[in-house]
């Protein structure tokens, strides 16, 4: 993630809705990021949805699923 540092201007998190699992420690993340990507200027409208798993109180996996072409749009 190191590499995607000030190349992203991140205005807002919005339709942030949470979906519990049969599993207690998963759950699963819809939400839009707006934002700007920095070089180009453009909006970066990126939908995600993230399944995420905690184990012992800490995070352990994470996945996420994007759109790529959003992100080509925005840094193209």
């Amino acid at each position: 993630m190191s590499a995607t540092a000030g190349k992203l201007t991140v205005n807002g998190v919005e339709d942030l809705q949470m979906h519990l699992t049969v599993n207690p420690r998963v759950v699963v993340v819809e939400m839009t990021i707006n934002g700007t990507a920095t070089q180009t200027g453009r909006p970066y409208n990126q939908r995600y949805v993230v399944v995420a798993e905690a184990k012992d109180g800490k995070l352990a996996h994470y996945r996420e699923y994007w759109n790529p072409l959003i992100s080509a749009e925005a840094f193209a």
